[in-house]
């Protein structure tokens, strides 16, 4: 009896304990906000050389702006855990070389469709909505 009582109370602990550290890391989950200049390395699986893309993350008020490779953008985007979705962005209108314009496309292309991300070792990662395919790479400007 007194084995049974021990093992009750063993279990009872361990579930207790256990869901106290799922919501710890529930908890610090949510509140991982986007912030800070990032340089785009990798559209769709091919390195990017010339004229890179960048992205800036306002996690204040959840906008992103940036250049594209050859114009400058700016919109909003929402945030929730992992989960991540970009508003419909303002676009200058300048016009580019047919290679740089390959790339800004590819790159607004990759950002509306971007479901989910990933931080790691400074390397930020977007990944399709759909078939979590990896749309583009991007390292973090520690100047910024």
């Amino acid at each position: 009896m007194k084995k049974m009582v021990l093992l009750n109370i063993f279990v009872f602990l361990l579930y207790f304990t256990s869901c106290n550290e799922t919501k710890k890391v529930t908890e610090v989950f949510e509140n991982i906000e986007l912030s800070g200049k990032y340089t785009i390395t990798r559209i769709n699986g091919k390195n990017i050389t010339d004229r890179i893309p960048t992205i800036v993350f306002n996690s204040i008020d959840k906008s992103a702006s940036g250049n594209g490779g050859c114009n400058g953008y700016f919109g909003n985007y929402t945030l929730t855990g992992n989960k991540l979705n970009f508003g419909i962005f303002t676009v200058t209108e300048m016009y580019c070389d047919e290679p740089i314009m390959d790339i800004e496309r590819a790159f607004f292309k990759a950002l509306s469709e971007t479901g989910f991300f990933k931080i790691e070792n400074n390397l930020l990662t977007l990944y399709s909505n759909t078939n979590r395919t990896v749309l583009l790479k991007a390292n973090h400007d520690k100047k910024e």
